[in-house]
């Protein structure tokens, strides 16, 4: 995994004794150790296993896990109301159609993690 980024806190924190971490110094150099086989698996953003997963086929990559959901946000300009209102009601109604899921899965490359659960999560960190 990359030195300091979320996914090593939050191994180092939870990997089972006796567990070898290898920390690399940037995404590229963990990407091409996974792809050259100097390591069986790498801790990265599902969106990065999706990429290698699609330019490698031969290697057949695929999410094993997930080490931790983050939270995405939508950046406005504060007390714009209007923009709120139709950005919440569009995230509801493609929520409740299943659409905002396909969108996730095709470019994320598994599905919408529970966006209630998320949203509990993020609340209790802002606190």
């Amino acid at each position: 995994m990359v030195r300091g980024n979320l996914q090593d806190l939050e191994l180092t924190k939870s990997a089972p004794q006796g567990t070898t971490i290898v920390r690399y110094e940037d995404d590229a150099t963990a990407n091409t150790a996974l792809i050259a086989g100097q390591v069986d698996a790498i801790a990265t953003p599902s969106t990065t296993v999706k990429t290698l997963a699609t330019r490698n086929p031969a290697k057949d990559f695929e999410v094993k896990f997930v080490v931790k959901v983050q939270p995405l946000a939508i950046g406005m300009r504060k007390n714009d109301e209007n923009l709120a209102k139709w950005i919440n009601a569009w995230v509801e109604k493609n929520t409740s159609s299943g659409q905002l899921n396909q969108i996730y899965t095709k470019w994320m490359g598994l599905s919408l993690p529970d966006m209630k659960k998320v949203a509990e999560e993020a609340r209790a960190i802002a606190q």
